[in-house]
């Protein structure tokens, strides 16, 4: 029997386990199968086509344990003395996301204000990759974004953190952190209080961190026994001061709390330190003065018109020197011809007092009218007083001699006579002065 001899052809590459999917860590092999005559000879070959670096030679090719960097293409090479033929079988290992970096550019260390672009990159396949922003603060995860491989931020002071990319495929995922370092001036809080002592807080924070002192009116003050200066450190920005001092502190004394650091300066100061005391009001005491305040006044001004009308409605009393031997009488109201009530006080001599050739006594007569004649006060000083002399004679004179009362009154006068009968010093002559008023009703 003749057998036809031919060179190789239909030659196929099988892989076993079958898929062209491989994941990465497993191991595959590759079969290769001609159909000639006489049998030919297999030669493995990776990733080229001129075939220079034979591989393994057989029908079979096992890799164990595959990696990233068994993916390629493999050819198999079927040989015999009348010819050749190629065939080759793409190996796809896959594989998680790993070997994840970020980039931040220009640079991770960036001054306020300054924008910076945030690159992710990793290792995977298949590449199609969801990416996940977030930034990390203490044990807290904040999320920023999805979808790209890449993010811009304009910083601030608050973007001072560790930032993170998730890279993530069917087969896993992976993440990679990066730490973007703003940088900035430094700022200031602080606060007073004043009891026995003076207490100052002052906190400053800033990139890199600040150094912070306390200045009186210009002067650095440090430790002594009238002043404490205490410092801590607040995480990798922030510092924190607290002064207390006994010192004694005018209203022109200025303290000031003063930070700085490569990027700037910055202070706070304070001028006046009222005490609370001084300061504050305690309003029931305010309000218990005023009332005490309110009722003293009241009663002064009480007191005050009490005195007034009591002074208006005292009658005039006859003024008496306690040697002149007088005693008051009662008031005499008399009616006169035109129906007008004339009141005097009238003074006696005392039986008992030795008589003078000429001693004066005092009187008041008051005339009071319903109407006045012309509807004005008429009198001296504008007042209502009419005046008259009255003189005293002993008994048994004549009526001429009776003390005669003269009205200055203008333009009609009136004549009223008072008489006074001494029966105690006969032979005297004494002057009595009375006042007459006149009243109108």
């Amino acid at each position: 029997m003749i057998r036809v001899q031919y060179a190789p052809k239909n030659t196929s590459v099988r892989i076993n386990p079958a898929g062209l999917v491989l994941l990465e860590g497993r191991s595959v092999t590759l079969s290769c199968s001609s159909d000639a005559n006489p049998a030919v000879n297999y030669t493995w070959y990776r990733d080229t086509e001129e075939l220079l670096n034979p591989v393994q030679t057989g029908p079979n090719l096992t890799i164990n344990n595959t990696d990233p960097t068994h993916r390629g293409r493999y050819y198999c090479r079927a040989e015999n003395k009348h010819g050749t033929q190629n065939t080759s079988v793409l190996l796809d290992v896959q594989y998680a996301p790993k070997n994840t970096s970020l980039s931040v550019f220009p640079s991770s260390s960036v001054m306020e204000g300054k924008p910076v672009a945030l690159n992710c990159r990793t290792d995977a396949n298949p590449a199609e990759l969801n990416y996940t922003w977030y930034r990390e603060t203490g044990s807290q995860f904040e999320f920023l974004q999805t979808g790209y491989n890449h993010t811009y931020i304009v910083t601030n002071p608050t973007h001072g953190a560790w930032y993170g990319c998730n890279a993530q495929n069917q087969h896993g995922q992976r993440n990679a952190t990066i730490q973007l370092d703003v940088q900035f001036a430094p700022n200031i809080s602080s606060s007073c209080s004043r009891n026995s002592v003076i207490a100052c807080v002052c906190e400053a924070h800033g990139n890199p961190c600040p150094t912070l002192e306390w200045r009186l009116s210009g002067h650095v003050l440090a430790n002594s026994t009238e002043t404490s200066i205490r410092e801590e450190t607040l995480g990798s920005t922030g510092v924190k001061s607290v002064l207390t001092t006994r010192q004694s502190l005018t209203d022109t004394d200025v303290l000031q709390c003063f930070s700085s650091n490569t990027y700037g300066r910055a202070s706070q100061q304070f001028q006046t330190f009222p005490s609370t005391q001084e300061t504050s009001f305690h309003h029931p005491s305010v309000l218990l003065g005023a009332a005490v305040g309110a009722s003293v006044m009241m009663i002064v001004c009480i007191v005050m018109l009490c005195c007034e009308r009591r002074r208006k409605e005292k009658p005039s009393e006859t003024r008496q020197d306690d040697t002149s031997g007088l005693i008051l009488t009662q008031t005499a109201v008399a009616l006169d011809n035109d129906g007008q009530f004339v009141y005097g006080n009238k003074g006696m001599l005392s039986s008992t007092a030795p008589s003078s050739p000429e001693s004066l006594h005092y009187s008041s007569i008051d005339f009071t009218n319903t109407e006045p004649p012309s509807g004005e006060i008429t009198g001296i000083a504008s007042l209502t007083s009419e005046y008259a002399t009255v003189r005293h004679r002993p008994a048994g004179a004549t009526d001429t001699e009776n003390n005669t009362s003269t009205s200055e009154t203008e333009p009609k006068k009136q004549d009223v006579t008072a008489e006074i009968t001494d029966t105690s010093s006969p032979a005297s002559e004494d002057m009595i002065y009375e006042n007459v008023h006149q009243r109108d009703f």
